[in-house]
């Protein structure tokens, strides 16, 4: 389930135009803190972090 939801993540952080909070909010998290930790927790990025790396590696 985690795996999905990770890839569910990134999908939206790489094409979506919605802030953090809203995609954490999407994705069913309580709050936008336990979303970053999520994301930290299985990527060792944040939110942020984790969009320009998927951003540059999108552009190659």
């Amino acid at each position: 389930m985690h795996h999905r939801l990770l890839l569910e993540a990134k999908r939206l952080l790489l094409f979506k135009e919605e802030s953090h909070k809203e995609i954490a909010y999407a994705l069913g998290f309580d709050s936008p803190s336990s979303f970053s930790s999520f994301i930290k927790m299985k990527t060792g990025k944040t939110p942020s972090d984790l969009q320009v790396e998927l951003e540059v590696i999108h552009k190659e």
